[in-house]
């Protein structure tokens, strides 16, 4: 049995106290997994990689890039996958 300030502490006063805790205890819990929730969702993609400009040549409805162009292509579709796999 509790005593506080030389009176007994009832049972209706024990539950009270149990619900005034668990109200703290479920308002930490909560606080924190909003915390780590919104940790998570402020977390920022990589900026999108500039799209070369290409010079291309149509060929028999086929399209022709020089080596140089074919480069910068290929460069910027393996930054997109990097960027965008994570």
């Amino acid at each position: 049995m509790f005593w506080l300030r030389g009176s007994s502490v009832t049972s209706e006063t024990t539950e009270n106290i149990k619900r005034k805790r668990n109200a703290i205890m479920l308002k930490r819990i909560l606080t924190f997994g909003l915390t780590v929730t919104l940790a998570g969702c402020l977390q920022t993609m990589p900026d999108k990689p500039t799209r070369p400009t290409l010079v291309r040549s149509s060929d028999d409805s086929r399209l022709c890039y020089d080596m140089e162009n074919a480069a910068k292509l290929g460069t910027y579709i393996i930054e997109l996958e990097r960027g965008y796999d994570r």
